[in-house]
């Protein structure tokens, strides 16, 4: 953490993140507008589960201590305001306002590849790729479309990494064929 020179950590913008068991086990839409509402100043966003409230909040602050302290009891203090008697807070995560954009500008879903792409990546023909899937060492697909095998990317590389290519045959100029 960054100091102003006189050893004050400086007030860093903190998102955090506060899961609580509440008493009421119906559709929480209208408590949760107006819990929302007393959360306003904080960039509030909210999700539901029967007996479930999680609210994700931004403060700035001097440590990640005092960011957790204030938001848990604005939380507590807002759900027991609108009645819906918190129980207790389950769960707490929190981060930088710059590490959670970070976190959000990383892809979510791994990178799929086909047998066109694996054939493009190992410089063999779509054949030889459908060769290599029926072997032992390759991985298995994720899921079979209609266009055919998918892989993640992450499984293709830990074969890369052991697969011990064998040159093939030499590709037949137009001049050798007379």
């Amino acid at each position: 953490m960054a100091t102003n020179g006189r050893g004050r950590v400086n007030v860093e913008d903190w998102t955090v993140l506060i899961e609580t068991e509440v008493a009421k086990d119906e559709p929480m839409e209208r408590w949760v507008d107006d819990l929302l509402d007393l959360l306003e100043g904080t960039s509030p966003v909210a999700s539901t589960d029967p007996g479930r409230v999680a609210v994700t909040l931004s403060t700035p602050s001097h440590t990640v201590e005092e960011a957790v302290s204030e938001m848990s009891r604005r939380v507590i203090e807002g759900l027991d305001k609108v009645g819906l008697k918190p129980v207790r807070i389950v769960h707490v995560e929190v981060m930088t306002v710059t590490e959670m954009d970070r976190r959000l500008s990383e892809p979510t879903f791994p990178v799929l590849v086909g047998v066109a792409e694996i054939a493009e990546i190992l410089g063999v023909s779509r054949q030889r790729v459908s060769e290599l899937a029926r072997s032992e060492q390759f991985p298995r697909p994720v899921a079979e479309l209609a266009a055919g095998p998918v892989w993640t990317w992450n499984m293709l590389q830990r074969f890369l990494d052991t697969w011990p290519r064998r040159p093939g045959r030499r590709k037949v100029e137009a001049a050798d064929k007379t």
